[in-house]
């Protein structure tokens, strides 16, 4: 089966969720605007992770949630 890459990305404390690597800009546009709402203080530890996977296994993983 034809793999692809996707990226996972971890907020540190809050979990995590997988995109295909094309998506990445978009979701860390996305991310930028929870950053800008925080706190003065606030620490934000984030982690990218690039990844193979067949489109099969990504269409299988859970709906992310939200953090």
């Amino acid at each position: 089966m034809k793999k692809s890459k996707y990226f996972r990305f971890t907020l540190v404390g809050e979990g995590s969720y997988i995109q295909p690597l094309d998506d990445l800009m978009t979701a860390l546009d996305g991310e930028l605007d929870h950053i800008k709402a925080g706190y003065v203080g606030d620490k934000v530890t984030i982690e990218l992770e690039v990844i193979e996977m067949t489109d099969e296994e990504y269409s299988a993983l859970p709906e992310f949630q939200g953090w």
